[in-house]
């Protein structure tokens, strides 16, 4: 069972929405005579709505995600995305043979807004749990192809 799952379509249309999200402020410069606030009202206003659009990003803890399986090992490439994507960002790579794989942990945080997916392997006597990768991005389709996929393999 090959399995493939990419998430930059959902990772563009994040950034796209984080984009319109930080230029609103800007828009609103243009409206705040029509608004009937005091410049110092305003400012507040504008960086409320600057702090609360990048704790989104903390919140829900973007991630781009390349999973591969081929049947021997699970490949599993990510970078977690930052509020501003000229940011360096520094990928990690994830290389899991099929002996070692033994377990996976999907677990949800703030309601729901942020998914997280451990994988555990089987090391000397233990399980040892790999660092969480955020899942949050990916749609419900490709998280149930990924989750069947490390089902299969569990077995």
């Amino acid at each position: 069972m090959h399995t493939f799952i990419d998430n930059i379509s959902q990772v563009r249309r994040f950034y796209l929405v984080a984009a319109l999200a930080f230029l609103f402020p800007l828009v609103l410069i243009f409206f705040r005579e029509s608004l009937g606030m005091s410049l110092p009202a305003f400012r507040i206003l504008i960086f409320a709505i600057v702090i609360f659009i990048t704790g989104i990003f903390f919140i829900v803890k973007p991630a781009y995600i390349r999973y591969e399986n081929d049947n021997q090992v699970i490949r599993l490439h990510f970078y977690n995305l930052l509020p501003f994507p000229f940011v360096k960002r520094i990928g990690k790579i994830i290389e899991i043979r099929k002996d070692e794989f033994r377990d996976y942990e999907l677990n949800s945080y703030n309601y729901g807004l942020s998914k997280v997916l451990i994988l555990l392997i089987h090391e000397r006597f233990s399980l040892l749990p790999y660092p969480p990768v955020s899942v949050s991005l990916l749609n419900k389709q490709q998280l149930s192809e990924l989750i069947a996929s490390l089902e299969h393999w569990k077995e």
